[in-house]
């Protein structure tokens, strides 16, 4: 392959299960194909070119243990690499399938990114200024009676799966209706009423095993739905990361700072749940000198795998194999800056009904300007027209040697999409 690779004297042919829908697995998918292997796609939303890059390709309903199961015994793949979340969730890391190594954290540790709260108190048990100030409220009587610990502001968080978070930069006068129906719509879990912190968050993913771990350059994502991180809450709208380790408002240290804090976190997981193996995303708040972490998630992030993917010298299907094998294995990134640009339907995430639009992706266009197209949620309709799904519909990569030089590449091939869809156009500004 193309890719550095410290396993070129063992290497064979393996199948790799992959199993979600969306930009993220077409990219992953998009990658492991292009190192050698085979993958076989078990998707429930539609992905048409997911589905024909990959070398088997099945519709499910669900992302269940039984459908899963039932796709190992039939394909045998040697790795199982569930980016979805739901799969996850529900408990695939603890299934025992023969002969199959899955890229999955065990039961116990599912709290890191499901029970904000134990995540806290677990973090806290560490350092307690990597956190902040925060208290589970379960209705919105009890979030009156201590929202007066909060004076400079406060955020609220729904429980996973749920992407709700509201931030009040100025407190909670004028407000009420508005939390109130937030306490409403999630009565079965409540609320994490939690300081709001001036600062700035990015995240390095991890990939992890029983032998060893290895660590991302910094990646940061714009997870509001519109310019200036405003809007509703999406999970993701951008991605960028830098040619180092500093991204424009890190200092010298930080980067190290943030490798002692995994370390830390992921050590004392091992002492209290047991070893397992995974592809965490660390997400951190840097706020002047303080580094906080924000949040842990247990599965590769979106979009903010496919920065990582973009300057990823090494096999990133040789060293997953590596680190489930027990093998050394090292991940060597390029010295160039990476900015992806993720496109919605306009109403996302509220979208109730599908879009269509006119896309030519075979015009040679994108390939002339370095541009790498990752697919997401669409339905190709005919040769140039496509539907959308009810969430990302497509994300245009690109590298460089500064993020201007990778935006002026994406404004050269972007003016289409952004007529069309929705898409925002301060990624990568600093």
């Amino acid at each position: 392959t193309k890719y550095q690779t410290y396993f070129l004297t063992n290497w064979k042919m393996s199948t790799f299960l992959l199993v979600g829908h969306g930009a993220r697995e077409y990219a992953f998918a998009e990658r492991i194909r292009e190192e050698g292997h085979k993958v076989v796609s078990a998707a429930k939303k539609t992905n048409d070119h997911l589905s024909k890059i990959c070398d088997h390709s099945i519709r499910v309903t669900r992302y269940g243990l039984r459908e899963i199961t039932e796709l190992c015994e039939r394909f045998n793949p040697d790795i199982l690499l569930p980016s979805d979340e739901e799969l996850i969730f529900n408990g695939v890391g603890s299934l025992d399938l023969e002969g199959v190594k899955i890229l999955a954290p065990s039961m116990g540790w599912l709290f890191l990114e499901r029970d904000k709260g134990q995540f806290k108190s677990f973090i806290a048990e560490i350092d307690p200024e990597l956190v902040p100030n925060s208290t589970h409220c379960k209705t919105f009587e009890i979030f009156i009676d201590v929202v007066g610990n909060f004076p400079n502001g406060f955020v609220l968080k729904a429980q996973p799966p749920s992407k709700d978070i509201v931030i009040f930069k100025d407190g909670a006068e004028g407000m009420e209706d508005k939390i109130k129906a937030l306490f409403e719509k999630h009565a079965d879990k409540g609320l994490v009423l939690e300081e709001y912190i001036e600062g700035d968050e990015f995240s390095v993913h991890v990939l992890f095993g029983s032998e060893g771990m290895l660590l991302s350059k910094p990646i940061m994502d714009y997870p509001f739905r519109d310019d200036g991180d405003v809007g509703l809450k999406t999970g993701g709208m951008g991605a960028v990361s830098p040619s180092g380790v500093c991204l424009p408002f890190h200092k010298e240290g930080d980067y190290k700072k943030a490798e002692t804090i995994i370390r830390g976190v992921l050590s004392k997981a091992i002492t209290s749940f047991g070893p397992t193996n995974g592809f965490f995303s660390f997400q951190f708040f840097k706020s002047g000198e303080r580094l906080l972490v924000n949040e842990v998630d247990i599965h590769p992030g979106d979009p903010e795998s496919i920065a990582l993917l973009l300057s990823l010298r090494s096999s990133i299907s040789e060293t997953t194999m590596g680190i489930l094998n027990g093998e050394r294995a090292t991940w060597l990134f390029d010295e160039r800056h990476a900015v992806v640009q993720c496109f919605t339907p306009r109403a996302y995430p509220s979208v109730t009904l599908p879009e269509s639009f006119v896309f030519n992706d075979s015009s040679g266009l994108f390939e002339s300007h370095g541009i790498q197209l990752c697919w997401g949620n669409a339905l190709k309709l005919d040769e140039s027209t496509y539907r959308t799904g009810s969430s990302r519909t497509i994300a245009l990569a690109s590298t460089g040697t500064s993020f201007e030089d990778c935006r002026s590449r994406l404004s050269l091939v972007n003016g289409e999409l952004m007529k069309q869809l929705h898409g925002r156009t301060d990624i990568g500004l600093f």
